[in-house]
C-alpha cells in the first residue's frame, strides 16, 4: 500500500541525481530503503536509512550514476510489525549535459569549440552581440570532429554570448570576447 505522509523527491543536479526523502513516526519503523529502477517494474535498494528507530527517518542521498532516460526512484519502508509501504514513485527522465568548451578567449581570428561529450548528435550555434543581434548561426546535422572552428575576423572587438543547443536539447551558453 502506498504511504500517506511519506515524502520523496528527486532531482538531476548536473551529473547526479539528488533524493531526499521523509518518513514521520507515524508507527515504530524497522527501516527505510531507497529503491531505484530504469523500467519502473524491477527495483533494486540505493540506501538503507533508520534501521532501528522509531522516530522520524529524514536523509538525504545521491544516485552517482543515474541511467540515461529514465530512472525510477520509491521509497520502501518496514515497519517493526511486519509491514511495508511504498512512497509514490518519482521519475526522473536524465540526461547527462552535454560538455563543450570554447577557446581561445579572447579570440582574435577563430574561435575553436571543443565538444567532450556530443559527437555524433546535432547541434544548433547561435552567436549574439551585446545588443543581442545574431551574429553568427549555424546547424550542424551531426556532429563529426571533436573541434568545430568558427571563423571570427569579421566581427567587432567586444564580448560575444555563444548559444548552444545539443540534441534539441536547452542551450547553454557562455560569453566570449573578440580582441584584434
Amino acid at each position: 500500500r502506498a504511504l500517506g505522509h511519506t515524502s520523496l523527491e528527486a532531482l538531476p543536479v548536473g551529473n547526479v541525481v539528488d533524493l531526499f526523502s521523509y518518513v514521520p513516526d507515524d508507527e515504530k519503523i524497522r527501516f527505510a530503503m531507497l529503491e531505484k529502477s530504469t523500467d519502473g517494474l524491477h527495483y533494486l535498494p540505493l540506501e538503507t536509512a533508520g534501521e532501528g528507530t522509531t522516530q522520524s527517518v529524514l536523509f538525504k542521498q545521491t544516485d552517482p550514476n543515474p541511467a540515461e532516460g529514465l530512472n525510477y526512484y520509491r521509497l520502501r519502508v518496514f515497519y517493526l510489525g511486519g509491514n511495508q509501504q511504498w512512497s509514490p514513485v518519482r521519475v526522473v527522465d536524465f540526461h547527462a549535459p552535454d560538455e563543450w568548451a570554447i577557446f581561445p578567449n579572447p579570440a582574435s581570428d577563430n574561435l575553436h569549440i571543443q565538444w567532450k561529450t556530443s559527437l555524433g548528435k546535432p547541434a544548433n550555434i547561435l552567436v549574439v552581440n551585446q545588443l543581442g543581434q545574431t551574429i553568427y548561426e549555424e546547424v550542424l546535422p551531426k556532429i563529426e570532429d571533436d573541434i568545430h572552428t568558427i571563423n571570427t575576423r569579421q566581427w567587432h572587438e567586444g564580448n560575444y554570448f555563444v548559444l548552444i543547443s545539443v540534441d534539441g536539447r536547452k542551450p547553454v551558453g557562455k560569453t566570449v570576447s573578440v580582441l584584434r
